[in-house]
């Protein structure tokens, strides 16, 4: 992958760079014919240095949609990616540490993931996500900078110690007091012991 080289000056020739071959990861990741493939890498860029966010501002009024690219000023800069679980990896909180080029790439792989999803180059729109544009610049790390990959974290789910704790708090549901019940213990629930009368009937009493 060309460019890849230290240097504060991001210039034509290295922002033209990073845009082929982030259309060219994308273009092989969803199958892009010739013509979509032309149409995504038209897509209107501006570039910025120590700007705000990057964005994508959608297509609106039959325009295609455009490209804010907003990146740091230094030639080592940090990444910071969403932190989603179904991405199952993201970076740390202080982000990782990478050449200005290759941030300029997972930038534009992010947002024009995003062109993708609101159906730039012609087909059909996909739901909005930013767990895959965080998927995208995984991938595209994965394949061009392996060793960076020994810098993020996995992502996990937080089952179940809140939600534990919080169904502890609350006590035993209905129906776990009704198993109890029917184990042979006791039953505390008001309810339960409705639905105990219901279901039971009491032995009619010696005349």
């Amino acid at each position: 992958m060309s460019g890849l080289v230290a240097g504060d000056r991001f210039t034509e020739r290295r922002r033209r760079e990073a845009l082929d071959d982030a259309v060219a990861f994308l273009a092989e990741r969803y199958g892009l014919d010739a013509q979509q493939r032309k149409t995504l890498a038209n897509v209107p860029i501006r570039w910025r240095r120590g700007g705000r966010r990057s964005t994508f501002r959608a297509p609106r009024d039959g325009s295609p949609g455009s490209i804010t690219v907003s990146l740091p000023r230094g030639s080592l800069v940090r990444w910071h990616a969403y932190r989603r679980v179904r991405a199952g990896w993201a970076t740390p909180r202080s982000g990782v540490t990478m050449d200005l080029a290759m941030l300029a790439r997972l930038v534009l792989v992010h947002e024009l993931t995003h062109a993708l999803q609101h159906g730039t180059c012609g087909g059909p729109r996909r739901r909005y996500s930013e767990v895959e544009t965080t998927r995208n610049e995984i991938e595209f790390l994965r394949r061009h900078q392996p060793e960076a990959m020994m810098s993020l974290e996995p992502v996990e789910r937080r089952t179940t110690r809140a939600t534990s704790s919080r169904r502890s708090s609350k006590g035993p549901s209905l129906f776990d007091r009704l198993l109890e019940w029917l184990r042979g213990g006791r039953v505390t629930s008001a309810r339960a012991r409705r639905c105990r009368a219901a279901q039971v009937p009491r032995p009619a009493r010696a005349g």
